[in-house]
């Protein structure tokens, strides 16, 4: 695993990308979010054209909304659409399984799969 750290700065504002349905982005104002974050604008604009996004952002960066808008969006779009949106309870505040020991035996996140499949 590598990791790299970077020092905090002062976050960069976007216009929001085209084609954003008024009534998501009202939604959003009431809300208190009139501008989106760059990261935020450009991951929007690349999932609603149909890219693979991937984010790796600090915590409360608003990395949710970048996955989100879009969905919605697609929504108000066509109100036939349909989005599944998984995710683990919890993801950010727990360690992720152990890795595979040798000989093909998982730590407790294996065994936790395990015992799902019976």
């Amino acid at each position: 695993m590598a990791q790299h750290e970077v020092a905090a700065r002062a976050g960069s504002y976007a216009d929001w990308p085209a084609g954003l349905d008024d009534r998501l982005l009202s939604a959003l104002a009431k809300r208190g979010v009139t501008r989106p974050y760059t990261h935020q604008a450009e991951a929007i604009a690349a999932a609603r054209g149909g890219q693979d996004v991937v984010l790796a952002t600090s915590t409360a960066s608003g990395k949710s909304l970048c996955f989100h808008a879009p969905i919605v969006q697609a929504v108000l779009d066509d109100p036939r659409a349909r989005r599944c949106c998984c995710s683990r309870p919890g993801a950010g505040a727990r360690p992720g399984p152990e890795p595979a020991r040798a000989g093909g035996r998982g730590g407790a996140g294996a065994r936790r799969r395990r015992r799902l499949r019976r």
